[in-house]
């Protein structure tokens, strides 16, 4: 275990660091996809705002939008039919876990934002365009609705396009994604694995970093029109009776490139930084969060249903996740139940101390709150305590695949001892085909973060061994999962080995720890996830050294950069001859050999090693007349010398295609002939 005690080092219990750290995420999974054109607007019922919302700082939220008034008060017009004593009104599904600081928690630690200029350019309240709502039924599966409310609006702040996508394709894919073979087979592991998995197959809950990290994976996102939640008869389902009733036959060709859109961003706030969660919905849209519940249509002892508003005070765990849609500074604090008054006095059920909440959209259908949704403080305890807040930002899917190593990413962390401020990673890939590099996926774990992505070609042994491509810088306000698209796409051709080296560094001096995935299984456990990598594949920037992940004891760790590349078609392959129509001349008079440079169309690239063989004038050549550095062919002044006077044309075979080029050879000059001068007669005597 040398190695792991070396990326753990000056830190306390190391081993154990790691399995928290996995237990405090309560995460992960693999996939990848490929995508399709836009679609038109799937629900013609999607609510809107209006168009000039964002510019009226005091626009009313109000009931013909679908949004609840402040102080309105809701009609009981939706009566709750008995029950029995033990039956669930509504249902859940948030996992967290036992132990659970938001404020010591890495993916969701942000610098609270103080003396922000930000606060004074967002107005006190302002709502997202509204959709209607939906309904998880009994299933839970609250996270995976939370999810596409979130991406289902940032998608149309971007585009103005209304999207309805699949929460059954999440919920489903998410855990069983794993008996679909990774199209490059680059990840070597048996995914994940959960109890619930036999009996209630859509009761294993997750939440937005479960989700976070599938996604990233290459799930992503379908229509619901491909995965109808409608196709569920409220029954419990086995993995068997899921596939043989509601999957589609082709189901496998919904995951790793079968879907419509994929995701391309994803920022996680602490619920304590209220200012960049309000920014982060007012310029792009919902964003996902949970909370503590109690699944009751009438008030509780926290929930006021005449006023839909909730504000947890008790030390509740959250078992519920939601979708943010709004917000309103000034929503008054005298709205919420307040257990101090009427005839169940209690002086340990006080009101919030200040005004303020956030608007939320429930996914328990129209019957609770005001048509859907509720207000809920900004103070509320099981709230702030989460450390879940996610917004997740889609585009429409390209034809591209994920070279990745990271199958399942159950995640430990590890940090530079030596410049505990900065983190480096890298992971190694071997190209499959001639690729274009279009994209690259990496992680921050704390926010304002300056991120250097750099790319290298041939490696020999470390990641940075080899050509340098390109080194791209950007600015990360936020942590999560964040992809960088390359303007100019980098050309990588099949057998080549290449790097992602991902190098970060805090602009504020925070711990950077370095996030890895790791091998989990805990018997008990709610999930077990598998994970493996290979020798000269995972790398860490460790006390100045590159320290590759992989040893004999350990084969569990691996890094979680990812590049999204696409093929090159067979069309665009093909190679030029790089002096164009110039026609080099061999000079009898003034011999040296002639060197001929061709390149792939779309690679450029002169040390892949393809030449096949070459042709002057139709007659093959060997090694005593030309020799080839694989894309550089020299004919020798012998050979030159042999050839008539006049031009030839230079035919090279490649193993994957050809071309050509010409060439002359000039006469040889003859030697001048000596000049007789014959002295005119003078007369002279």
């Amino acid at each position: 275990m040398e190695i792991i005690e070396k990326l753990f080092m000056n830190k306390d219990n190391r081993i154990m660091k790691i399995l928290i750290a996995v237990l405090l995420l309560v995460n992960i999974v693999s996939p990848v996809r490929v995508f399709g054109d836009d679609v038109e607007p799937v629900d013609d019922q999607y609510v809107e705002t209006g168009e000039d919302q964002k510019k009226d700082d005091e626009a009313i939220v109000n009931e013909e939008n679908n949004i609840v008034e402040e102080n309105e008060v809701i009609e009981e017009n939706n009566v709750v039919e008995e029950e029995k004593e033990d039956e669930i009104v509504f249902y859940t599904g948030y996992r967290s876990a036992d132990v659970f600081d938001s404020d010591k928690l890495i993916i969701h630690r942000n610098r609270l934002r103080k003396g922000s200029k930000a606060e004074e350019e967002i107005p006190s309240k302002y709502t997202v365009p509204l959709s209607p709502i939906r309904d998880q039924r009994q299933y839970g599966t609250c996270w995976s609705f939370a999810t596409m409310a979130s991406a289902e609006s940032t998608y149309f702040n971007k585009t103005g396009i209304v999207l309805d996508l699949s929460e059954l394709h999440l919920a489903f894919f998410g855990y069983h994604s794993f008996g679909i073979e990774d199209p490059l087979g680059l990840i070597t592991n048996d995914g994940l694995v959960i109890p619930a998995e036999e009996s209630e197959l859509l009761q294993s809950g997750g939440n937005s970093f479960f989700a976070l990290s599938m996604l990233a994976q290459g799930i992503g996102f379908d229509l619901e029109e491909d995965m109808p939640y409608s196709a569920l008869d409220d029954e419990n389902y086995t993995l068997e009776r899921f596939k043989q009733e509601v999957l589609p036959e082709d189901y496998e060709e919904n995951c790793y490139g079968g879907t419509d859109y994929m995701l391309v961003n994803a920022d996680c706030y602490s619920p304590k930084d209220i200012q960049s969660i309000k920014e982060a919905i007012y310029r792009n849209g919902a964003t996902s969060m949970s909370y503590f519940a109690i699944g009751t249509r009438e008030s509780n002892r926290y929930y006021n249903a005449e006023t839909a508003s909730y504000y947890c005070y008790g030390d509740e765990n959250a078992n519920h996740a939601v979708t943010i849609v709004g917000y309103d500074d000034n929503y008054s604090r005298e709205n919420f139940k307040d257990g101090r008054k009427g005839s169940d006095y209690d002086p340990d059920k006080p009101l919030p101390e200040n005004d303020g909440a956030f608007l939320v959209r429930n996914s328990w259908g129209e019957d609770y709150g005001k048509d859907g949704y509720f207000w809920l403080s900004y103070e509320d305890k099981s709230f702030l305590d989460s450390g879940d807040v996610t917004q997740f930002v889609i585009e429409k899917a390209e034809d591209l695949h994920i070279y990745q190593h990271d199958g399942v990413a159950a995640f430990g962390f590890t940090y530079n001892s030596a410049n505990p401020t900065v983190s480096k990673t890298a992971s190694v890939f071997t190209a499959q085909n001639d690729e274009q590099i279009r994209k690259i996926g990496y992680w921050t774990d704390i926010s304002d973060v300056l991120t250097t992505i750099s790319i290298y070609r041939n490696i020999v042994d470390t990641p940075e061994s080899g050509t340098l491509l390109g080194s791209y810088t950007v600015k990360n306000v936020a942590s999560g999962y964040h992809t960088l698209d390359i303007e100019e796409a980098i050309n990588i051709g099949e057998g080549e080995k290449f790097a992602v080296v991902v190098m970060q560094e805090s602009l504020f001096g925070e711990l950077m720890e370095q996030i890895i995935s790791y091998n989990f299984v805990e018997e008990g456990y709610w999930f077990r996830a598998y994970d493996q990598t290979a020798e000269g594949e995972s790398f860490s920037f460790e006390n100045n050294e590159w320290v590759d992940l992989y040893s004999e004891e350990s084969t569990s760790f691996t890094t979680t950069n990812k590049v999204y590349c696409q093929t090159v078609s067979k069309e665009d392959e093909g190679y030029d001859y790089q002096g164009g129509s110039y026609i080099q001349e061999f000079d009898p008079d003034h011999p040296s050999p002639l060197t001929f440079v061709f390149k792939k169309r779309v690679l450029d690239d002169l040390s892949i090693k393809r030449f096949k063989c070459a042709y002057v004038d139709g007659k093959p050549l060997d090694g005593s007349v030309a020799s080839s550095g694989s894309l550089i062919i020299t004919l020798n002044e012998a050979y030159l010398e042999s050839l008539s006077v006049g031009k030839h044309t230079l035919k090279v075979e490649f193993t994957d295609g050809q071309s050509s080029a010409e060439f002359r050879t000039l006469r040889k000059s003859e030697p001048k002939k000596p000049v007789s001068y014959v002295l005119p007669m003078t007369g002279i005597e």
